[in-house]
């Protein structure tokens, strides 16, 4: 009797387990270069806004300070082509779950803009609802709202808030500063700009309030990225 020359029920069992194995294995690999080929996107994304960011500053000066964009979609169509910039390619909602994720503590809403992905730090639209007069360093005992404005208004706005934070820095930074004390303001120091953030991802983590030094990828001020944790303070002392 001539024997059949199809597959036994054993070696199509053994193939089956192969082609799974196989599988469990290329699979992890395609995704992970899945990921880092959207990480390099979002980085492209920031990278091409800090230069859209440094363009407008030049343009835009009051007083010989530099001023900031009032949105961030501001910068449409004079400084960025199109919106599509505005979107890291890992977040889900497309923009319309705000610049920070929600399960994020220390959600500022005034920060949001539709259609936007990332927390954008200089913010002149909205009146900064973090406290930042527990915070920040200031080398005056007067009117704080006074000596950051920057706008001519009387409200304090997020990029005014920053603008102090930058080139003061605050009492994490700063330790043994005191508003009271005058001999305490000669010692004050800023934050390097190429260490401070004005614009932030949080899409690249399922934790938004992580502690990973790699998690968030931040825009600086001087246009390069750099990543860091939730708290990007941390991180920018250990490397300083």
């Amino acid at each position: 009797m001539r024997r059949s020359s199809g597959f036994t029920l054993v070696e199509l069992i053994v193939v089956i387990v192969i082609v799974l194995v196989l599988a469990g294995l290329i699979v992890p690999v395609l995704m992970r270069s899945r990921i880092k080929g959207l990480e390099t996107k979002c980085m492209n994304n920031l990278r091409q806004l800090g230069t859209a960011l440094m363009l407008y500053r030049d343009s835009n000066m009051r007083n010989g300070r530099e001023l900031h964009p009032l949105r961030l979609t501001s910068l449409i169509p004079h400084y960025i082509p199109n919106a599509d910039l505005l979107l890291c390619p890992m977040d889900t909602s497309y923009g319309t779950a705000g610049g920070k994720p929600p399960k994020a503590i220390d959600q500022f809403p005034e920060l949001d803009e539709p259609g936007l992905s990332y927390m954008y730090e200089f913010s002149m639209a909205a009146e900064c609802s973090w406290d930042w007069r527990n915070w920040l360093s200031l080398p005056t005992s007067g009117s704080f709202d006074a000596f950051i404005d920057l706008d001519g208004e009387a409200s304090s706005k997020w990029g005014e808030v920053k603008a102090a934070q930058m080139r003061y820095g605050d009492k994490f930074l700063n330790p043994g500063y005191s508003a009271g004390n005058p001999a305490s303001w000669s010692n004050l120091r800023g934050y390097p700009p190429t260490r401070f953030p004005v614009l932030r991802c949080f899409w690249h983590t399922a934790d938004p309030d992580t502690t990973s030094p790699d998690a968030i990828f931040n825009l600086s001020y001087q246009g390069n990225v750099f990543r860091s944790g939730a708290k990007w303070e941390e991180q920018t002392l250990n490397v300083w």
